[in-house]
């Protein structure tokens, strides 16, 4: 969710607040070293590295680094698909009396959810995160909070919060990707995209009888802006039961949004 530049905003914030403590002037350097140097090796996209010093921070120290190393330590911990280090290094962070890092700690929590299926855990982190963060990071946290909540069947809801994303971001992409979530209407099984009609009507006439075993509907042909056919089966209003049937289907298809890229 957030960039690398953002570690640094974090790490800035930290030294201000270790600063204005009680600290002496030489925890304070030591502090603000350690942190530099995790940033760094993160940003090098040395994850190994980063994890694991940093998780022997977050499960040693008792100064306010503790919480930046445990953020790096999740965030790491992520890249390298460990999802249970991750979930445990973000909730710490998470915990950070800075208000900017628990906001990244929480929001990267919430992505974490996400990208496990947990779409109500999900949306409600990422809700929590946004009020504590500014800007882009804002915009993000709401807009991911939006697709969670369409993959439960939250429309109204999802919408409010892409339409809050809309407004807090001021990136012309950004509000283009808003403007195609808005036109997801549900979620459909896609078993593939040809250049050629005649690739897809087959696929499209191979698939139809399995597709009626298990009650999907017929497979119809969708043609894209981009002058694809793709093969789709089925509407589903969450991304749940398109799952469900999805699995019906072997898991061969993939879950696509309805209403993004059609013409």
């Amino acid at each position: 969710m957030q960039n690398h530049n953002g570690l640094w905003i974090i790490f800035i914030a930290l030294s201000l607040a270790v600063t204005g403590g009680c600290k002496t002037q030489q925890t304070t350097n030591r502090a603000s070293r350690g942190a530099s140097g995790l940033i760094a090796t993160y940003n090098v996209g040395d994850y190994r590295g980063a994890f694991a010093s940093a998780r022997q921070i977050a499960d040693t120290s008792s100064r306010s680094d503790r919480y930046v190393a445990a953020y790096i330590a999740g965030k790491s911990a992520r890249k390298l698909n460990d999802r249970t280090s991750a979930d445990r290094y973000l909730r710490i962070a998470a915990q950070s009396g800075d208000r900017t890092l628990s906001g990244q700690a929480m929001a990267e929590l919430g992505l974490l959810f996400a990208q496990n299926s947990h779409f109500e855990f999900a949306a409600n982190t990422l809700l929590q995160a946004a009020p504590r963060l500014t800007g882009q990071d804002r915009a993000n946290a709401f807009l991911h909070a939006g697709l969670a909540q369409q993959k439960l069947g939250r429309w109204t809801q999802a919408r409010d919060n892409f339409r809050m994303a809309e407004k807090t971001s001021s990136d012309p992409s950004f509000r283009k990707q808003i403007a195609r979530q808005l036109a997801v209407s549900g979620y459909t099984l896609q078993f593939g995209a040809f250049k050629q009609s005649a690739n897809a009507k087959q696929l499209a006439q191979q698939i139809a009888g399995r597709a009626a075993a298990v009650k999907a509907g017929s497979p119809r042909l969708v043609t894209t802006a981009q002058g694809l056919y793709l093969v789709q089966v089925g509407r589903y209003s969450d991304y749940t039961h398109a799952s469900r049937v999805r699995t019906q289907f072997g898991g061969q298809p993939i879950i696509v949004p309805l209403g993004v890229n059609a013409k």
